[in-house]
């Protein structure tokens, strides 16, 4: 290490949630930090809902190394959060309430007629999507319950009469995602975390060895690590050497933010809301203040992020069938992100083929649920050089090792 004010053991680059824990966490063991992000905490994870679900996430084509990591990160939240909100002195929302999947299937004259297409191609099959959710996640000895329309109300009784069947999930959790970046951003500036509100224009390198970036000011900071977690962007940064990080497709995600009236008793759930609507998906998750998010598209359209009036009309129209007190409340926020998916749809997370460049990226739509198991296993990585199982089938090299001999 030289003395110079841009040289650093660590950079990371992107400071979205898993580029901030990544930088807190590193920081925390008395490395010299920089991370690089002209917004930090803003961004796809700042509109995120902030849903914790390792089990409703599990599905037959999910990965089984993922759904564990999903239950590693899961269980790390309240300590994470607890931390969080101590070294922050900033509440971040964290409740471990349990989630709820819900069919609503309306029907004529019940609820506004709209032709909004069905996301699986067909309508009114919400029976048969919840029963079959339930049989497979039972197969495979997980925590879920199926419930009565009537139980389902009795918990939660702002649902609409108009839901048939439900699975309870009592492992499930949420987070407020925009309080959970900015607590991120505190945390890192308390353990002096370098902050620098630019974008990373250039990789430095030599030979196969990492050496630092070059910023859009024209500074360059000079760095042993450098970590990769700039989410949908990843791939795209210049000097990068062929197949090193996997081209990633950025998927967009619309939300809508709502908030109750201050007078209003059972407006919004204690718990997380997931629904098919005649075909449709759809979820509602409760926030700090009265308040939740609607959401979420999703949609391929490159890497386009403006909010249309289709998906916020649908978004609402759908989640006022769910929960119909949601048609009087305040729209408080619209918001568009863009999620990082890898080919596999699995994280890459790990070294690189080259020396001192880590990835943390491809997290898709569970970047704030995989927030904390992430970052711990990075920051082994880079302080004991050490990795995880956990992380071992996330590998950035996976996809090339028929080629590369690894």
């Amino acid at each position: 290490m030289t003395s110079s004010t841009n040289s650093f053991d660590v950079v990371v680059v992107g400071g979205g949630v898993i580029g901030l824990s990544i930088a807190w966490r590193v920081g925390q063991e008395g490395l010299r930090v920089a991370l690089v992000d002209p917004d930090p905490g803003g961004g796809v994870s700042s509109i995120a809902a902030g849903m914790l679900g390792p089990t409703t996430t599990r599905s037959a084509y999910a990965e089984e190394e993922l759904q564990n990591f999903n239950a590693i990160s899961a269980a790390a939240y309240p300590a994470f959060s607890i931390e969080l909100e101590e070294v922050s002195g900033m509440k971040v929302g964290y409740e471990h309430s349990g989630g709820i999947l819900v069919a609503v299937d309306a029907k004529a004259g019940e609820g506004p007629e709209l032709s909004f297409p069905a996301a699986d191609g067909h309508r009114g099959d919400g029976v048969r999507f919840i029963e079959s959710v339930y049989k497979y996640q039972a197969s495979l000895g997980l925590p879920v319950q199926m419930i009565s329309s009537e139980q389902c109300r009795l918990l939660e009784p702002c649902i609409s009469p108009q839901a048939t069947m439900a699975v309870l999930y009592e492992d499930e959790g949420h987070v407020d995602s925009r309080r959970l970046c900015q607590a991120l951003v505190r945390a890192c500036r308390a353990v002096e975390v370098n902050i620098h509100l630019h974008r990373v224009v250039h990789l430095i390198t030599k030979g196969r060895e990492a050496k630092g970036v070059l910023l859009d000011d024209g500074r360059q900071l000079d760095a042993a690590s450098i970590v990769l977690a700039a989410g949908a962007w990843s791939h795209l940064l210049n000097g990068l050497p062929e197949m090193v990080v996997q081209p990633l497709r950025p998927l967009k995600g619309q939300v809508v933010r709502v908030r109750s009236r201050m007078d209003a008793v059972y407006e919004v759930p204690s718990r997380t809301i997931r629904a098919h609507v005649n075909g449709r998906h759809v979820y509602v998750v409760p926030q700090l203040g009265g308040q939740a998010v609607v959401g979420a598209t999703l949609e391929d359209e490159g890497y386009d992020t403006s909010v249309t009036v289709e998906a916020v009309h649908r978004l609402l129209h759908d989640a006022s069938l769910v929960v119909p007190s949601i048609g009087g409340m305040e729209v408080v926020n619209l918001g568009a992100g863009l999620r990082p998916v890898a080919a596999d749809n699995v994280p890459m997370i790990g070294a690189s083929f080259v020396e001192g460049l880590f990835l943390a990226t491809g997290h898709g739509r569970n970047g704030v649920l995989l927030a904390p198991a992430t970052a711990e296993a990075v920051c082994k990585l880079i302080t004991k050089g050490v990795v995880d199982e956990s992380i071992r089938p996330f590998s950035p090299k996976r996809f090339y090792r028929e080629t590369d001999g690894s």
